[in-house]
């Protein structure tokens, strides 16, 4: 029993236990919201570049003011294994990758807010509010990816 109890001490020591030995996550800062003018609305940055292999997490900020209509977002992305990642953003919110999405006040598993980029291409990021039909890559079509809210994820 001291024997094990010894190895489970130095393996924490370590970092070899859980999710701590993995290599290093990036978090990936992106806002969201409504312009000034609130005709149209944003995903920045526009470009999200990562290196396969690289792991790495979104942070996404809603930057609209809570309690303005229609300012609740739901930023979406289809990738390699996971399937669709989702990020509900309440206004005034910032919220972290989740897989599977849990509610945004919620804490996520342990182990389940990283993205490992396993896979190279160009993916879309879009925010899933106001459906209005299919894009030709058979991606629902809405009215917040039309009024600007959308992004590319490219795995290099």
């Amino acid at each position: 029993m001291r024997t094990l109890l010894a190895l489970l001490a130095v393996a924490g020591f370590l970092g070899l236990s859980g999710c701590s030995s993995q290599p290093e996550v990036r978090e990936i800062e992106v806002h969201i919201g409504y312009t000034a003018d609130r005709q149209h609305q944003y995903m920045e940055p526009k470009e999200i570049r990562v290196s396969e292999g690289e792991r790495f997490r979104l942070v996404i900020t809603n930057d609209d003011k809570v309690g303005a209509s229609d300012s609740f977002h739901d930023v979406a992305f289809r990738y390699a294994a996971y399937g669709l990642i989702e990020h509900e953003v309440p206004p005034g919110k910032t919220v972290e990758t989740c897989i599977p999405q849990a509610e945004p006040d919620r804490a996520c598993p342990e182990c389940k807010d990283v993205i490992e980029a396993t896979e190279k291409g160009s993916f879309k990021v879009w925010c899933e509010v106001g459906p209005m039909g299919t894009n030709p890559d058979g991606s629902p079509k809405t009215r917040h990816e039309q009024m600007g809210m959308w992004a590319t994820l490219i795995v290099e």
